[in-house]
């Protein structure tokens, strides 16, 4: 199922949710004018970010189920007409979860290795690895930059069951990547997204939970419960919100943000008004039943114009994609192209006729790589 899938690439597998649906998904369909996709590949992509029209990345691993035995880093790049992959480091054992681009010469991608944390650094030419704090057992899923001297990492300190599970986040000050206090409210915390607005405005989500697995250990009101952070230029504190867990956050301006994630039997969007977090209406079971839709990106062109990308799921194994759209007054489901056993996990929007999701397709050790283009009028695919 996808929860030992997505357990590897985000908030899911620290609060023991089962992402699965009961959306029957929407039949594929052809788009015209698109731009030329990639030859499938091998593996996973789980971010995908975009600085321009001609000029976006998307990042993953080379094998199925994210970070395994003998997965490499993998990383492409969109230059207006193509995907061409990109050489990457990043040793065995070894995926990306997360990108930013704050411009053509200067792009993060996260993720995580053997040893731990892993971060790698675009300059323009080549990906190179850049030394990043965090103990053993970090893994890192989110990351959102504002300028060149100002970048926010977030992701988790994994415990293996032994002590608690905690948030973990780091920032970039323009030489080096230093970790900055965070609030790990359960028994089990975790990070999967961050936006950042500006040095004194930032987001981080995920979840968070009291109930262990095969530990009789659990709050007064079981969990798991989303978990929202934000930066106010000194310290990270959190902030009230709904729902069962946050899978990522985009934002526009100060003003205008939203989050996705599930309130457990329901798809979950949280919208930012400049002054509180409210639910807005979606289309979509959550987890916990026999199939569940799992929203894992959110993406924003504009206040009228915004996506978010996941995938349905239905017994006994059949997964296909789910994409969701933003008109300005209230989210609607879109037709997407959907092969075989098909899940989105991020999604990035340039402009109201060019947009990006990317995830994969098999969703089995044979997994290949799946990128999807909207034109304005459809999405599509080869």
């Amino acid at each position: 199922m996808l929860a030992g899938k997505r357990a590897l690439l985000g908030i899911w597998a620290v609060i023991a949710v089962v992402l699965a649906g009961a959306v029957t998904g929407l039949p594929a369909v052809a788009g015209t004018g698109r731009p030329t996709a990639p030859t499938a590949l091998a593996g996973s992509l789980s971010g995908v970010a975009a600085v321009s029209a001609t000029d976006a990345w998307a990042v993953g691993s080379s094998r199925a189920y994210g970070v395994s035995s003998g997965s490499k880093t993998l990383i492409l790049h969109w230059n207006g007409k193509v995907w061409k992959q990109v050489p990457s480091p990043g040793p065995n054992g070894s995926g990306l979860y997360g990108v930013a681009a704050v411009s053509a010469t200067d792009a993060w991608a996260v993720g995580t290795s053997g040893s731990g944390a892993l971060v790698l650094h675009w300059n323009g030419k080549v990906w190179k690895q850049v030394p990043s704090p965090g103990p053993k057992g970090s893994w890192l899923y989110g990351v959102a930059a504002v300028s060149a001297t100002d970048a926010w990492v977030v992701g988790t300190i994994y415990s293996n069951g032994n002590t608690r599970d905690k948030t973990l986040i780091l920032h970039w000050n323009g030489a080096s990547w230093k970790q900055v206090p965070s609030p790990s409210p359960e028994i089990i915390s975790a990070l999967s997204g961050v936006a950042a607005v500006s040095a004194t405005d930032a987001w981080a989500v995920g979840g968070s939970t009291n109930v262990v697995a095969g530990s009789p250990i659990r709050r007064s009101v079981p969990g798991p419960q989303t978990l929202l952070l934000h930066w106010n230029g000194k310290v990270w504190k959190q902030v009230a919100s709904p729902g069962a867990g946050l899978t990522a956050v985009t934002f526009l301006s100060a003003r205008s943000g939203w989050a996705t994630g599930s309130t457990g039997d329901a798809t979950l969007v949280l919208q930012w008004n400049g002054a509180s977090w409210k639910r807005v209406p979606s289309p979509g079971p959550g987890v916990g039943g026999p199939g569940t839709s799992g929203p894992h990106g959110v993406a924003a062109a504009s206040a009228r114009d915004a996506w978010v990308a996941g995938n349905s799921y239905t017994f006994p194994a059949t997964f296909k994609t789910v994409i969701l759209r933003w008109n300005g007054t209230s989210w609607k489901r879109v037709l997407s192209p959907s092969p075989t056993a098909s899940v989105l996990f991020g999604v990035a929007a340039v402009s109201a006729t060019d947009a990006w999701a990317v995830g994969e397709s098999g969703v089995t050790s044979t997994s290949r790589t799946l990128i999807l283009h909207w034109n304005g009028k459809a999405w599509s695919t080869e």
